[in-house]
């Protein structure tokens, strides 16, 4: 919750073979959790830093916390493992992990944004999370000069950015591993399911401000009359959000959790489709913007432990259809850098930022412009920070863009640089 004071089908085919002969010619790296930090603490960083601090958490309470009271040697015993691993996760693990995707949600989502755009006033409030509490959160703010439609829509929606940019760090990562712990499982269904329990709890009529997908629905329509477009309605959101389902990290997450709370079993398997020696996982995404809403099909492919990611989107806006396609390829290796290159090219309608007249709206309805962005992360072995996992890498995160929407990434055009460590958390 916020609120504030006063394509074509030669591109897709293109960009497959590319992809396929990358993957190919990669080696193996091992995947460990990136914690990072940028100027303004972006929706990006902040979200590296929420799911570290669930890994961080997970390491401690496996190391404290027993997954077991007594040994398994018959139906009486297992039953009572089960009853205290449900027990367990119901009363201990899922409010930690549910005022965590809270915190993301609040701080480094909608904090994110507004810590990007404005200076001034910025406070947040976090509620104990259920049962223990209401498990609400909300996030208040003063910008420190006039606001623009766009700014106001990235910062309505991106709360749910920062739990959906969180769950794809956690997916990828888990796909690239192929395992999945508990407290990944959990942690992931919280932050990918996010935006869909925030959009089918939204009903026909506005709800009160604050309201995230409320206050964009209101906005969306009200700057959309003014450029003579039609209405999107609630229920519209809502029909449409299921296709979030579509993604078989969901169907791992579960049965991961249930096999748990079966046998104690920590590490859990990640489904993928076997596809002419690549193991692919495509996934379905749903997402609200600052321009209007977005679908997505985002396809992870494997070879031998050598991953890459392609992504192919399309959108609504007021009389437009933006759409946008991109890849990312990982695993190349260099003198002892491990080095991830990767770029997306979009239309995508001009979005109003910084000081411009008239709320910005002179630009809704405006035709679909040009852009891009060609980023890379380089990693290195760094230190130890346990004797038990493996070194910690050293990463720097850097990319260039032009003005345009990509989630978790700064609204505006220039350098995007982060640094900061890649955690060896949960590989033993």
């Amino acid at each position: 919750m916020m609120s504030m004071p006063g394509a074509t089908r030669c591109r897709v085919r293109c960009a497959c073979v590319w992809l396929s002969l990358v993957i190919c010619a990669s080696p193996a790296f091992a995947q460990f959790t990136p914690v990072l930090v940028d100027r303004s603490l972006s929706v990006g960083a902040g979200a590296t830093l929420a799911v570290g601090a669930g890994d961080v958490v997970a390491l401690l309470e496996s190391e404290f916390v027993p997954d077991r009271l007594m040994e398994e040697r018959g139906a009486l015993q297992r039953t009572g493992n089960i009853a205290y691993r449900t027990a367990k996760l119901l009363l201990f693990d899922r409010p930690q992990e549910q005022w965590l995707m809270v915190a993301n949600h609040e701080v480094m989502g909608h904090g994110g944004r507004v810590r990007e755009f404005y200076d001034g006033y910025l406070r947040f409030h976090l509620d104990a999370p259920w049962p223990y509490g209401d498990g609400g959160g909300l996030t208040s703010f003063a910008p420190d000069r006039d606001v623009t439609v766009h700014e106001l829509q990235a910062i309505s929606v991106a709360g749910m950015e920062a739990n959906a940019v969180g769950a794809g760090l956690i997916s990828r990562r888990a796909f690239a591993d192929r395992r999945l712990a508990p407290r990944e499982a959990l942690r992931f269904l919280g932050f990918h399911l996010d935006a869909l329990d925030y959009i089918q709890g939204t009903g026909d009529e506005p709800e009160p401000a604050g309201h995230d997908v409320s206050d964009f629905l209101v906005l969306y329509n009200l700057t959309g009359e003014f450029a003579g477009a039609d209405a999107l309605r609630a229920r519209t959101l809502r029909r449409d959000s299921w296709i979030t389902l579509a993604n078989p990290m969901i169907a791992s997450a579960a049965v991961t959790i249930a096999r748990y709370l079966a046998t104690g079993d920590r590490d859990g398997t990640v489904w993928a489709l076997p596809l002419a020696g690549f193991d692919v996982m495509p996934a379905l995404h749903y997402r609200l913007t600052p321009f209007g809403t977005e679908w997505a099909v985002v396809t992870d492919v494997a070879r031998r432990s050598r991953t890459a990611q392609i992504a192919v989107r399309s959108g609504r806006a007021p009389l437009t259809s933006p759409w946008g396609i991109g890849a990312t390829v990982d695993g190349w290796r260099i003198s002892g850098w491990r080095l991830e290159v990767g770029g997306e090219l979009w239309r995508q309608p001009p979005l109003a930022l910084g000081e411009v007249p008239d709320f910005g709206i002179d630009v809704i309805g405006a035709p679909l412009e040009w852009g891009g962005v060609v980023r890379g992360r380089v990693e290195s072995p760094a230190i130890r920070l346990w004797s038990t996992l493996a070194p910690a890498t050293f990463i720097i995160d850097a990319g260039v863009k032009s003005s345009g929407y990509i989630a978790g990434e700064p609204l505006d055009g220039g350098l995007v640089l982060r640094a900061g460590l890649g955690l060896p958390l949960g590989r033993r």
